[in-house]
């Protein structure tokens, strides 16, 4: 009797002390993002404002940053207009006080009391298809920067697919525009034309024995009652997650010690080339709506060992890219690969450096680089960058 009373308590014991574990473990991780794992280790996504309006915005542009962009541009202000990926947007090793790149930059262009202003838009692996969607939402607008800004990066040539909440995000795309922008944009029309004819999700209906049964309302209720009265249930699910991806992390960091890191892929060249039908057709927009163009060579840590892309070829688009810009019109190149030093650059979640994402300091470094750029096109007092 002894022995299975000591078994009882034991038992209990180890159930309370499961469920304490469980709590502490749940508020813990009350605040955790499962849906930012992939943009790296203590990186997160970051919106920039001024005044409480949006200068940036992810995912897409929304209609609260487009009206920022009519009321600036009703005020006479020069508005230059950064499109691109999760390097725009995200900061590692984030702390309090850290800003985007596009927001040092307007530090600075207020600093010298400029009516130029930087606005942002940028969405999570943006292909340049992504990108000329979202110059398209603001034209369909009326909405036209003085200035586009542009961060080439090799690796968003391999995108495959336009994302699908832009391409719902676009009107009708007029017979003037597919004529101007020509293939890339009639890609996008296409694409765009396919989308709406898919079928909103459903929710799926409930099929089980359970169904309309008293047990499915014991189970209801009980779950009701947990999420109100049990201190942290309600954030279970971060809990599951975070264990998901801790396997995800160290499993790898275990293999990394085996198999050395690999190298990207090479960007096969028919994607290359359907990658950049959209490259033209942006430009050829912005050239045509009086938009001037700023593509810059996207920063990359450096590395003592082999280079996370084929090298040669690698150079080669970029100076491919710099020679047509030199012969263009409207167009400007600068390449900004070395600027942010080593120490500014972050992990992916595997624990593996990460040639996307770096810093507050690496942010602050691209801005001024930006910038840097702009300053020396100003003109008057007035800074009307022309």
């Amino acid at each position: 009797m002894k022995s299975a009373s000591k078994d009882s308590i034991g038992a209990i014991s180890g159930i309370l002390i499961g469920i304490l574990v469980f709590c502490l473990c749940s508020l813990h991780y009350a605040n955790f993002k499962p849906e930012e794992f992939g943009l790296g280790l203590n990186t997160i996504k970051r919106i920039a404002r001024h005044n409480d309006l949006p200068l940036s915005s992810i995912w897409k542009p929304d209609s609260i940053q487009l009206a920022h962009f009519a009321k600036l541009q009703g005020e006479g202000q020069k508005i230059t207009l950064w499109l691109g990926a999760s390097q725009l947007h995200s900061i590692n090793k984030f702390e309090e006080g850290n800003m985007l790149a596009v927001e040092y930059a307007n530090e600075r262009v207020n600093a010298r009391s400029s009516n130029a202003v930087n606005l942002q838009a940028s969405t999570p692996n943006a292909g340049l298809h992504d990108i000329l969607v979202m110059y398209q939402i603001f034209r369909q607008e009326k909405l036209f920067p003085d200035w586009l800004v542009i961060a080439m990066v090799y690796d968003d040539l391999k995108e495959t697919d336009i994302q699908l909440g832009l391409l719902k995000s676009l009107r009708n795309i007029s017979e003037e525009t597919l004529k101007i922008g020509e293939q890339g944009i009639r890609n996008v029309n296409k694409e765009k034309l396919i989308a709406a004819q898919l079928p909103a999700k459903k929710t799926p209906l409930k099929r089980n024995a359970v169904v309309g049964t008293p047990q499915e309302y014991l189970e209801n209720e009980l779950i009701s009652t947990l999420d109100e009265h049990f201190p942290g249930y309600q954030h279970r699910g971060k809990v599951v997650a975070k264990i998901d991806i801790g396997f995800r992390i160290y499993l790898p960091k275990i293999l990394s010690g085996i198999v050395q890191q690999p190298r990207e892929p090479e960007v096969p060249e028919h994607q290359k080339t359907w990658s950049n039908l959209a490259l033209e057709s942006l430009l050829k927009l912005a050239l045509h709506d009086g938009c001037k163009v700023l593509l810059y060579k996207q920063p990359h840590p450096p590395t003592a060992g082999e280079f996370y892309y084929n090298r040669k070829k690698y150079d080669a688009y970029f100076e491919e890219l710099a020679q047509k810009c030199e012969g263009t019109d409207g167009l400007y190149y600068i390449d900004l690969e070395t600027i942010v030093p080593p120490d500014y650059w972050g992990l992916t979640n595997s624990g593996r450096p990460d040639v996307f994402h770096f810093t507050d300091r690496g942010h602050e470094l691209l801005g001024n680089s930006i910038d840097d750029f702009f300053s020396e096109l100003i003109i008057d007092s007035d800074s009307v960058i022309q």
